[in-house]
């Protein structure tokens, strides 16, 4: 052969020519020389010139070691002029494998070394075509062996890394954030490999980096996504440590589809480049294409498979048959409708199930029409093997092979109940429309006949009944036809023969009646409906049958018993053409009627009743009201608009308290109500208010109306006495009241005053009698006359009555004095500052007719309850005698029946007319006294203590507070005290002086005062007092009532950093309750429980217990009190912290508690 051709040849050769030479070395290969042929110079194994591939061996080393052995063996066997072709795997200079194949030629062969000559050709494409083929294959396989899903992608990863060599097979879906989440993946790809894989983040979201590699194109192309490098490509940039970390090269994603929707990506991995490419892609969508089938396919059969047991167990009729309707299948459902076996069904035609009811040529129809393609849906009427009929709600469905129906397909409902169902609606609703024409007659209905003749006629129009006839029973227990109607029909004549027949039978006793088992004899007899569905067979005797044969019209009949006043007066016998019409719910039914018809003929009585009961009380003097439960009015006679003056309209639907004068007391309302909701009668003498305002008075009683055992009415029936009301009132203020002033006389004032001192008594309340005497008053009516005397009489009433209190009573005694009972007084000291006023008013001038003026004095005599007496007539008794004392002694104008205490109201008089003054001109000053640690006798704090400076003597506070309490002075001056406090706290922080906290006590009224604590609060923000600084003592008995309101003002307190002080501990209401609920900061003992410490054991045990406690709660204890050395010791022994009292400090003025605190 020519050269030049020779040359072209291997020119186009896709290997290397080459000859190398090898040695021999223990049973290995070392490259001595490697040649390629000058036309392959430019060619390279790998990535490596000839030359390198020589250097250390590196051809043989490069090798797969697997296939480097296997061709070692393979060339150590071959003698000269022996050929080999071998593929192997040989690592690239980019550190990855690809696939050669040699076909080589031994020149020479001797002990030490081997000759050979041949060409080196790449086949990794080659390969990899194999390998994607053979996976088709497998992948066909697997999806043929597996029905389960889960087990089919699993062995698909298996497959791809174990059987075919790949480096790595992920498979997982996209969730909800568009994130890759891994669910399956090959079991021998190694662990770390997987960890790693999972850390990753892997998305679909193209708007990320990790949202752009081949998962997230193919999943929004829906294609598959080819990366040849991954090492190259800038989109798998993301995962690039990964992939050469663990020597991915190239990397393939497949959608994998159900239906129209990507569900899953299989991830492939290799470690070889260009192993993926765009020439294998119809390939590798072969291989999406097949899966997405197989999961397609497991779906549709797992489907199949559910719906074919569903319909198998379903409850309804399930049937296939061929195009002829030979029956090929059914399900237990057609068994157990129709009741026979699936054996007896199949090979059966369809027609087997045709009843009476459905005629052959129907079911003939229908066949063709579904051989011919069409669906059909109608209700068919069947017949069971006991020959009982059933019905289907039913739905032929063709299916179509080659275009021509082969088989089809019967579902059906069982519908039978819901059709006998229907059947019993239809008679049902006819019977609700009868009952509800029936109560509508019973609303129009206004006489007995009237209402049996129409309702009769509704019977047979609505209901449907043949004939309706009503029966009574008269006083000689016998029956009578009383009223009858019928349909206008072709049974007309056999309706009025079956009338005779009834009127000419109920001549006979009625028990003979019974005997022959006539219904409205029976209903009579046993009060309740008597029927018969099968009049025939029913009958009682021959005669009886053979005259009902005769009458058509006649198979049922039912006699409803009709009441009037709870007793039966007859019964209204309905009969029905139909057999069996007498259901449980249609005689419920008939029941309803029968109550309605009975309830309408009381009420036709009633409404005759009570035509003639409104004449009569229409024509009487009384008044009659009605009202409903909840007072209501609902009926008024004429009498009560002449009465009250109000027309019907205005009452009918008002409460009854529009007559109602409101004059009543409280007790009377409550005995009121109280008595006729209790279902018993009310008799009393009520006022009322007519329209125009005038009192009516009324002997009234209401009696309450029960139904059913429950109040529904009120019926009250009255009697106007106003006129003599008026007369007897007159009368009686002839007898109780003082003519002249109008005001009570001395007896009724007595009988009105012991009223109110029988429940001051039970209330523990105090109270005053004050006789008020005009001094010398006979003078002025010798002087000026009675008329003149009169009129000063008069105008002393009036002034008195103007100035003391609205409750107060106020009486008329004999000649010219006066009385008064003066009403829940606070302290009997503020019984002089009312006689005080009222003497300043008392003594103003009087006018006289002629226009001269007249001073009148007065004295005042006074008793006081309950001290004095505890009867009206003893203390008007003992006022007097107090009014006596002072008749000789011109300078005194008010007595007093016990001395002692006019001495001591005037002292506390005078006290609290000082205390007033020195709030105002500020005579109130604070002396501190500290409080020591007992480990070092430091000073720790100290407690504010209130002092009155008065006409340059210090008054004590137990001298003053009770006062100022009683005077409701006491938050004015707790003010100051908190407001002093704070400003000395601030005054010490300025002058960078020792802060010391100090402590202030608060009295019960201040501290649950609300506008107090937000005093207190805006003075401590005011002055800007440190947390802790300011501290607030408070004694037990605060905390025994408005327990819960207490611990909200203390927890406001503690926000605001004012610490609390228990104080006088042990000595009040002690309660673990509060201790527990109530957060304090510290706990005083009091000083009682101290001074007899030292000899008395169970105070010593007392304190002990208080210290332990205080301790478990984590509470300070100061112990108040401490005067002796030994106190003191037995205190520290107890583990007491803290201590105040006269051994170590007394209560100092401020400049020497500076003094003591700068020198401590």
């Amino acid at each position: 052969m020519d050269n030049n051709i020779i040359l072209s040849i291997i020119n186009n050769l896709s290997g290397v020519l080459f000859t190398s030479k090898f040695i021999f070395k223990n049973r290995s290969l070392i490259i001595d020389s490697l040649n390629f042929f000058d036309n392959s110079k430019d060619k390279a194994i790998g990535g490596f010139s000839d030359k390198r591939l020589v250097e250390n061996n590196l051809f043989v080393e490069n090798i797969f070691p697997d296939d480097r052995d296997e061709l070692i063996e393979k060339i150590l066997s071959m003698g000269a002029g022996e050929s080999l072709k071998y593929e192997f795997r040989f690592k690239t200079s980019e550190e990855n494998y690809i696939w050669l194949r040699l076909n080589i030629t031994v020149v020479a062969k001797d002990e030490k070394s081997v000759e050979i000559s041949g060409l080196v050709e790449p086949i990794s494409k080659e390969k990899n075509l194999d390998t994607i083929l053979y996976t088709i294959k497998e992948i066909n396989r697997l999806a043929i062996k597996i029905d389960r899903e889960d087990e089919l992608l699993q062995a698909l990863c298996d497959l791809l890394v174990d059987k075919l060599g790949y480096a790595g097979a992920f498979l997982g879906y996209i969730d909800s954030n568009k994130l890759f989440r891994l669910k399956f993946f090959a079991k021998n790809i190694p662990e770390v490999l997987v960890d790693n894989f999972k850390k990753v983040t892997i998305s679909v979201d193209e708007k990320i980096p990790e949202g752009r590699g081949t998962v997230g194109n193919a999943y929004r192309s829906g294609n598959i996504f080819l990366i040849s490098d991954t090492l190259k490509s800038e989109l798998m940039s993301p995962w690039a440590i990964y992939h050469k970390k663990f020597g991915i090269r190239s990397a393939c994603s497949i959608p994998l589809f159900k239906g129209n929707k990507v569900e899953f990506i299989l991830i492939i991995y290799s470690r070889t480049p260009d192993l993926f490419s765009e020439e294998y892609m119809g390939i590798l969508d072969e291989i999406k294409v097949d899966i997405s089938f197989a999961l397609e396919k497991i779906d549709k059969e797992r489907n199949i498979k559910l719906l074919s047991e569903a319909m198998e167990e379903s409850p309804e009729w399930f049937l296939i048959a061929d195009e002829t309707g030979t029956i090929l299948h059914v399900n237990k459902a057609v068994e157990k409708i129709s009741g026979y076996s699936a054996d007896e069904i199949i090979g059966n035609k369809l027609s087997m199930f045709i009843s009476d009811f459905y005629p052959e040529n129907l079911y003939n129809e229908l066949i063709d029409k579904i051989s011919k393609g069409e669906r059909c849906e109608c209700e068919v009427v069947r017949q069971s093997k006991d020959k009982s009929v059933f019905y289907l709600d039913t739905i032929f469905i063709p299916v179509f092979f080659d275009n021509k129906v082969y088989r089809f397909v019967e579902l059906s409902r069982d519908i039978t109940k819901e059709k006998l169902q229907q059947e019993k609606i239809s008679e049902l609703t006819r019977l609700y429309v009868t009952l509800s024409d029936i109560n509508q007659l019973i609303v129009r209905a206004d006489s007995i006949r009237d209402l049996y003749q129409m309702m009769n006629e509704i019977l047979v129009k609505d209901a449907g009944f043949s004939i309706v006839y009503f029966t009574v029973i008269d006083d000689e227990n016998k029956l009578k036809l009383y009223n009858f109607y019928y349909q206008e029909d072709d049974f007309s004549t056999q309706y009025r023969d079956f009338l005779k027949f009834i009127e000419e039978s109920y001549k006979e006793e009625f028990y003979v009646l019974i005997e022959k088992g006539f219904v409205s004899a029976l209903s009579i007899k046993n009060k309740e409906i008597s029927y018969y569905n099968d009049l025939i067979t029913s009958s009682k005797t021959e005669e009886i049958k053979e005259r009902f044969k005769g009458f058509i019209f006649l198979n049922a009949c039912a006699a409803i018993p009709i009441f009037k006043n709870n007793k039966v007066i007859g019964s209204i016998v309905c009969c029905s053409a139909k057999k069996d019409f007498f259901t449980p719910d249609i005689i419920k039914l008939l029941n309803e009627i029968g109550s309605d018809i009975s309830f309408a003929l009381g009420k036709i009585e009633m409404e005759r009743f009570n035509a003639m009961t409104s004449t009569a009380l229409n024509s009487g003097s009384d008044f009659v009201m009605i009202t409903d439960k909840n007072f209501k009015i609902v009926y008024v006679n004429d009498n009560t608009e002449k009465i009250f003056g109000y027309a019907r309209d205005e009452l009918i639907g008002k409460h009854h308290s529009i007559i109602s004068s409101r004059s009543q007391s409280l007790g009377f309302a409550r005995r009121f109500y109280r008595t006729i909701r209790s279902g018993q009668k009310f008799s009393d003498f009520f006022v009322y208010r007519s329209k125009d305002g005038e009192k009516i008075y009324s002997y009234t009683t209401i009696t309450p109306f029960l139904i059913r055992g429950e109040v529904r009415f009120y019926v009250a029936v009255g009697k106007d006495i106003t006129q003599a009301k008026s007369l007897e009132d007159s009368l009686q203020r002839l007898k109780d009241y003082d003519p002249l002033t109008g005001l009570l006389n001395r007896n009724k004032f007595i009988e009105n005053a012991d009223e109110f001192l029988s429940i001051a008594k039970y209330e523990k309340k105090l109270a005053s009698v004050c006789i008020i005497n005009p001094i010398g008053f006979s003078s002025i009516n010798q002087a000026y006359g009675f008329y003149t005397g009169d009129l000063i009489l008069c105008e002393i009433a009036n002034r008195i009555r103007k100035t003391i209190r609205e409750y107060d009573l106020i009486g008329k005694l004999e000649s010219d004095m006066f009385v008064i009972l003066l009403e829940d007084i606070a302290t009997l000291e503020d019984v002089l500052n009312i006689i005080s006023k009222l003497n300043l008013v008392l003594e103003k001038p009087y006018d006289t007719p002629k226009k001269k003026e007249i001073l009148v004095s007065f004295n005042f005599g006074v008793s006081f309850f309950p001290n004095d007496g505890e009867n009206a007539q003893l203390l008007v008794e003992r006022a007097n005698i107090g009014l006596g004392s002072i008749k000789s002694n011109k300078d005194k104008r008010i007595g007093f029946y016990k001395k002692d205490f006019e001495q001591s109201a005037r002292i506390k008089l005078d006290l609290k007319s000082k205390l007033e003054k020195a709030i105002i001109n500020k005579e109130f000053i604070l002396y501190y006294q500290p409080i020591f640690s007992i480990k070092d006798k430091s000073i720790v704090g100290a407690e504010a203590l209130l002092r009155w400076k008065s006409d340059g003597q210090i008054i004590l506070p137990m001298n003053f507070i009770p006062v100022l309490e009683e005077m409701g002075r006491i938050m004015d001056v707790e003010k100051f005290v908190v407001d002093s406090v704070c400003s000395k706290l601030k005054d010490w922080e300025k002058k960078e002086k020792k802060m010391i906290p100090i402590s202030v006590n608060l009295s019960e009224r201040s501290f649950k005062d609300e506008s107090f604590r937000r005093y207190v609060i805006y003075t401590i923000r005011k002055y800007g007092i440190h947390r802790g600084m300011f501290s607030v003592e408070l004694v037990e008995r605060t905390f025994v009532e408005d327990f819960e309101r207490c611990l909200i003002i203390l927890k406001k307190f503690s926000r605001e950093g004012v610490f609390i002080y228990l104080d006088d501990f042990g000595t009040g209401f002690s309660s673990f309750n509060y201790l527990y609920k109530l957060k304090f900061d510290s706990l005083k003992i009091d000083k009682s429980f101290l001074s007899n410490i030292e000899k008395d054991i169970r105070a010593k045990s007392i304190v002990e217990s208080i210290i332990f406690l205080n301790k478990r709660l984590n509470l300070k204890t100061v112990a108040e009190g401490v005067e002796t050395l030994d106190q003191l010791k037995i205190l520290e022994e107890l583990g007491c912290e803290y201590v105040q009292g006269f051994l170590l400090a007394k209560p100092m003025p401020e400049e020497e508690f500076e003094e003591l605190i700068r020198t401590t």
